[in-house]
């Protein structure tokens, strides 16, 4: 269901093709670690991923791969409310055995999509 908001959210991505930063692999990381089991399979890649894409409203959604066609299935996420009353979640994807990216989305306090792009998402 998560990702189904996700693609109903950012639907438009624009390539790119960079490395994580810093806080990317981080995150990712730790998403991982409190993941499901099989997650941690998936810990090596992080050194080699590379962002192919990135959502175009600016939010925290990035690619690993260039095809998304085949299904992603969810690795981990972690979902939290923000202190205004929103709620956001952000996981981690992958397709067959690769590592996909970072999927996120928010609802403010009233059940809406919040896009904002400059919402930081809180501390873990």
């Amino acid at each position: 269901q998560y990702i189904a908001a996700a693609q109903y959210v950012h639907q438009q991505y624009i390539p790119t093709d960079r490395e994580l930063t810093d806080e990317e692999k981080e995150l990712v990381r730790y998403l991982l670690d409190m993941g499901k089991p099989e997650a941690y399979r998936f810990i090596p890649q992080i050194k080699e991923a590379r962002v192919r894409s990135q959502c175009e409203c600016g939010c925290f959604c990035i690619n690993f791969i260039d095809n998304y066609e085949d299904e992603r299935f969810i690795l981990a996420e972690y979902k939290s409310d923000y202190p205004d009353g929103g709620q956001f979640c952000v996981f981690v994807v992958a397709v067959n055995e690769v590592l996909g990216g970072i999927d996120f989305w928010a609802l403010d306090k009233w059940g809406n999509y919040d896009d904002d792009p400059n919402r930081p998402l809180p501390s873990f």
